[in-house]
C-alpha cells in the first residue's frame, strides 16, 4: 500500500473509531463518507497555529452548558464567514478545540457550521437537521448551527450540539 493510501485508509478507520458507539447507527453511508471529506479539508487545523494564520479567531475561555450535557471547548471562528446563507461542508465557520494544558496536548475536536436566522425553516444541510434558532447574544445574531464531533467521540452522536467527552 502506498503512503498516501495508508494514510487515507488510517483516516477512514480513524473516522469510524470516533463514530462507534455514538450515534453511528443512524448516520448513513453517504453520510459517512461526507463526514470523512470534512475530516480531511479540516486536518489541516489540528494545529491551532495553522488555524489562526488561515483566518480563524480564538474566542477566550471554553465553552460548556449550563446543565452539564457537555461542552464545546475552545471556539475558533472565521468571522468573514458567518454571514455566509448556505453550509460549505469543507469550510466550516468554527472549530473546537481542548486547549487545556492539563489534558494534555492540544486537540482539534470537532467543526461547526453557522446559518444566520433570517426567519426561516431551519436549514437542512448535506449531514444533517441544524439546531435553532439559537438566540442571540452579544457576540453573535440568532442563527441556526450544526456541529460535527470528528475529532473527539462524543455519545450522544456525532451530530450532537454539546460533546459529553469535552470538559472546560
Amino acid at each position: 500500500m502506498t503512503g498516501r493510501r495508508c494514510v487515507l485508509a488510517l483516516g477512514a478507520a480513524m473516522l469510524t473509531l470516533v463514530l462507534a458507539g455514538c450515534g453511528a447507527n443512524s448516520i448513513g453511508s453517504l453520510q459517512l463518507q461526507r463526514l470523512d471529506a470534512i475530516r480531511r479539508a479540516t486536518e489541516m487545523y489540528v494545529d491551532p497555529n495553522v488555524a489562526l494564520a488561515r483566518g480563524y479567531f480564538q474566542l477566550p475561555g471554553c465553552i460548556a452548558s449550563s446543565d452539564g450535557s457537555g461542552a464545546l471547548g475552545t471556539l475558533f471562528i472565521k468571522v468573514t464567514d458567518l454571514n455566509r446563507r448556505t453550509v460549505d461542508l469543507l469550510r466550516p465557520q468554527a472549530l473546537y478545540y481542548d486547549l487545556n494544558p492539563a489534558h494534555g496536548s492540544k486537540q482539534l475536536l470537532g467543526v461547526g457550521y453557522f446559518v444566520p436566522d433570517v426567519g426561516q425553516r431551519p436549514p437542512d444541510t448535506p449531514i444533517g437537521h441544524m439546531e435553532g434558532p439559537l438566540p442571540a447574544t452579544p457576540q453573535q445574531p440568532s442563527h441556526f448551527q450544526l456541529n460535527a464531533w470528528i475529532y473527539r467521540r462524543n455519545p450522544t452522536g456525532v451530530l450532537s450540539f454539546w460533546n459529553k467527552n469535552v470538559t472546560c
